[in-house]
């Protein structure tokens, strides 16, 4: 991530929290971007943002959100779309196929779709479920 796209997210940031910002000089600014930017360095600038806006959709608190929770919900969004068959954002056809998969064996194939896919037991009946 860029310095310049790092800039754009920190603006969300302001238009969402402005009390937490009205304050900050610039160069208290200039440190929470270089900060920002560093830590972000490795990640896109869609996942990122991405997380940012999940964030405000579920702040109940009005805080702006520290790098680390940021870090976390990049994680998560990630590990959803990895999932093999998320029927959320699958195709019909792929819904299909997870129904038919979890009704031959019943309960035995979750646990081998966990067991396949690294994942918790309560994590593959989702994805199996929908």
């Amino acid at each position: 991530m860029t310095r310049d796209e790092m800039l754009k997210i920190m603006a969300v940031l302001k238009a969402t929290y402005p009390n937490f910002y009205k304050d900050m000089t610039r160069r208290d600014a200039e440190g929470v971007v270089a900060l920002w930017t560093d830590m972000f360095s490795e990640d896109s600038y869609n996942a990122v943002a991405a997380a940012v806006k999940a964030f405000i959709a579920s702040d109940s608190k009005g805080f702006p959100p520290v790098v680390g929770q940021v870090k976390q919900r990049v994680t998560e969004l990630a590990s959803t779309k990895a999932l093999p068959g998320n029927v959320s954002r699958g195709s019909e056809k792929e819904a299909a196929w997870m129904r038919r998969y979890i009704n031959v064996d019943g309960l035995g194939r979750i646990s081998r779709y966990a067991r396949e896919h690294g994942i918790t037991w309560d994590e593959a009946k989702a994805v199996l479920h929908g």
